[in-house]
Order: C-alpha cells, then structure tokens, then sequence
C-alpha cells in the first residue's frame, strides 16, 4: 500500500572559516564543510532524514507490521514475541513514564 508523508524542514547552518591547524570547535564548525566546499546534498539528506517520522503508518489508527515475521497487525495476528528490553534503558524510561502522567 502506497504511503505518504509530507515533511516540511527547515534548515540553517552557520559557519566560519577555520584557521589552518586549529582545533575543531563544535559551535561554528561543520562536518559538511571540506575547505570552500559545502557538502548540500549530504546536508539535505541528513535535514530529510532528520525531519521524518521515527515510524510511518498508512493512517493513524494503523496497528503496523510485525516488526519479526512482517504481519499486518491490522487484519491478523502472530505468536512473536516482544523484543526484549535492554535493563540499562529502565531508568530512563521509568522518568518517561513518570513525566507522561503529568499531561
């Protein structure tokens, strides 16, 4: 089934020139400028890619695929089971969990 999103980006960057031999400073230097040459189309590609959706379903009440075997949740089900969890996340996402029942 065809699916489309509609992406808007909106994307700045800000450079200087850096002196021959200094440091690379996070705050003004990009890793998409080489010397005089800005790199615009792994600049766009990166804003793009950055812009979409982390999963793209064919409407919202969509259930998705299987993830494992590549079901339609939507018209069947399956026996896989969950990805585990990794234990070393638990902390985060038990502030997850805490800051979403303030809404």
């Amino acid at each position: 089934m065809p699916v489309g999103v509609a992406v808007s980006v909106a994307i700045g960057l800000a450079i200087r020139r850096r002196e021959p031999g200094a440091a690379f400073d996070e705050d003004f230097d990009s890793a998409y400028l080489t010397g005089d040459e800005l790199d615009l189309e792994t600049w766009s590609r990166d804003a793009v890619a950055e812009a979409l959706p982390a999963v793209i379903l064919c409407r919202e009440d969509c259930a998705g695929l299987c993830p494992t075997c590549g079901i339609d949740r939507n018209e069947a089900s399956c026996d896989c089971a969950d990805a585990p969890t990794d234990s070393r996340w638990d902390a985060l996402r038990g502030l997850a969990e805490r800051l979403g029942q303030d809404e």
